[in-house]
C-alpha cells in the first residue's frame, strides 16, 4: 500500500508536469484545428452566404484562421449583379467576432479591410444592423451607361449605419466627407479640358428604406459652390440613384467666365447672387430646371 508520504512525494516531484499536461494537449488540439482548417469548405460556404444573404457575387482567395480567433483573405472581389456586374476590390480583409454579441438574439462581427488606398472598417450583425467607416477611399464612379460623365475623389471619415440590404425596412444615417471632388466628361459642354475641380463634397443624411433625406449638402473650394436640400433614393449604383433636390450654386474660384455666363442662364436668381436650381431624375439622367 502506498503511504501519504509516498504520494506526498510522488506528486510533488511531478507537479509541474500534471499542470502543463491539460495545457500541452490544448495547444495540440489548436495546432491540429488549425494545420487542418477547411480553408475551401468554408470559402465555398461564404460565397453562397454572401449570395443568399446580400445577393452578392464573391471571389476570394481562401481564408485563413487568425489567432485570436479570426478570419483573414488576401483579397475579396465583391460584384453587385444588378449595377451591371461593378466590382468593390477589397483587400487585406480581416474578420472577428463581437464577442459579448455572441450572448445576445443579434450575434455579430467586426472586419477591416484596404480598398483603393484607403480602409473600410465596420460591424455586421445577424439582425442586418450594419456599421460602416471609410477613409482615404479613392473613388471614380462612371454616371452614365455611354460613358460620359464621372466624378471622382477621396473619402475621408465618412460613415454609415443602418440596416442592410437597402430592400430591409429601417432607419439609416449617412454622413460623406469627399475631397478632391472632380467631374469629368464635360467636353460636350465647352470646359476647357473637359473637368471641373469642385473642392470638397459633405453630405448628411438620414431616412427609411432607400430613401434618404439631406440634412446638409455643401460643396465648397471649387470652381463652383453651392448648397441643397431634398431628398436622394438610392440605386444599385449611384448612377441610377434618383434624385429630387434643390440647389442654390455660385461661380467658384476658377470657373471659366463662359461657364459663368451658362450658369446664369439656368434656374432662378437666389438672395446671394447665385441661382436656384432644382435636379431631379437619375444621376446618369438628370434634370436641370
Amino acid at each position: 500500500m502506498i503511504g501519504t508520504a509516498s504520494l506526498r512525494r510522488l506528486f510533488g516531484d511531478h507537479l509541474a508536469w500534471w499542470l502543463l499536461a491539460p495545457l500541452l494537449l490544448l495547444f495540440a488540439a489548436l495546432i491540429s484545428f488549425y494545420w487542418a482548417f477547411p480553408s475551401r469548405t468554408l470559402k465555398a460556404r461564404l460565397q453562397m452566404e454572401l449570395v443568399q444573404r446580400y445577393g452578392l457575387q464573391a471571389q476570394l482567395s481562401p481564408p485563413r484562421l487568425l489567432f485570436p480567433p479570426g478570419l483573414a483573405s488576401d483579397q475579396v472581389d465583391l460584384t453587385f449583379p444588378e449595377a451591371g456586374d461593378r466590382s468593390l476590390p477589397l483587400r487585406r480583409v480581416r474578420v472577428s467576432p463581437l464577442w459579448f454579441s455572441l450572448l445576445g438574439d443579434a450575434p455579430g462581427l467586426r472586419f477591416r479591410a484596404s480598398l483603393n488606398g484607403g480602409t473600410l472598417t465596420g460591424t455586421s450583425r445577424r439582425n442586418g444592423q450594419t456599421t460602416l467607416v471609410a477613409n482615404q477611399v479613392a473613388i471614380h464612379e462612371t454616371l452614365q451607361i455611354n460613358g460620359g460623365l464621372s466624378i471622382q475623389g477621396v473619402v475621408e471619415n465618412s460613415n454609415f449605419s443602418g440596416l442592410l440590404p437597402l430592400q430591409r425596412s429601417g432607419e439609416r444615417n449617412l454622413n460623406l466627407t469627399l475631397n478632391q471632388v472632380r467631374l469629368s466628361g464635360l467636353e460636350a459642354y465647352g470646359v476647357p479640358g473637359g473637368s471641373l475641380d469642385l473642392g470638397q463634397l459633405e453630405l448628411q443624411a438620414e431616412g427609411q428604406g432607400k430613401t434618404l433625406r439631406l440634412k446638409k449638402l455643401s460643396l465648397k473650394g471649387g470652381a463652383l459652390e453651392g448648397s441643397g436640400q431634398g431628398t436622394i433614393m438610392i440605386g444599385a449604383s449611384p448612377a441610377v440613384s434618383r434624385l429630387n433636390l434643390t440647389l442654390e450654386l455660385r461661380p467658384g474660384n476658377g470657373l471659366n467666365p463662359a461657364l459663368g455666363e451658362l450658369l446664369s442662364l439656368i434656374g432662378t436668381s437666389a438672395p446671394n447672387g447665385g441661382r436656384r436650381i432644382r435636379l431631379s431624375g437619375s444621376l446618369q439622367q438628370p434634370t436641370l430646371r
